[in-house]
């Protein structure tokens, strides 16, 4: 059964223009551009950095272990971690990103930097290196994903 799932999702994805790609691809940059920068609940102008790798997690994985939270808690932290993991996994996708070696790794260290970057410039949140690990994590997933759903006739003959 999961396999033929993956087989009808690589049909369909294959099957998508490029203009069809990138129409949705642009909707989605903007659609994450707009809730990681200006989106309502954005308003606070927090300049907290933390630069400690897993601080945050590791602190709400305290609250919720040791000191037991509520659902509503729990799952704005399940929201705020799926959220950074899930984030840029499409990109590779819309773009077709078929990059590979030192750019891919200079694509998957860079974007998330920069993503904090800016969130930390323009007072949209607070900065978080972990926020970083997961975005990167993600852009590496849908680079991987990427590659098990194109079919051999959609790859570009470079490879």
């Amino acid at each position: 059964m999961p396999y033929a799932i993956l087989k009808r999702e690589k049909i369909l994805l294959n099957s998508m223009s490029k203009s069809t790609k990138g129409i949705i691809g642009i909707c989605y940059v903007t659609l994450f551009v707009y809730l990681l920068y200006f989106a309502p609940f954005r308003s606070d102008t927090s300049t907290a950095v933390n630069l400690v790798p897993f601080k945050s997690i590791s602190k709400d994985l305290y609250y919720v272990f040791i000191h037991g939270s509520s659902w509503e808690f729990i799952f704005f932290l399940c929201v705020g971690f799926f959220g950074n993991l899930f984030l840029l996994v499409l990109i590779p996708y819309f773009f077709d990103l078929y990059t590979k070696g030192y750019k891919k790794w200079l694509l998957v260290i860079l974007t998330p930097i920069a993503i904090e970057l800016f969130q930390f410039l323009l007072q949209a949140g607070s900065a978080d290196i972990d926020d970083v690990f997961l975005n990167a994590l993600g852009f590496y997933l849908g680079f991987e994903l990427m590659k098990k759903t194109r079919t051999k006739r959609s790859l570009p003959r470079s490879e």
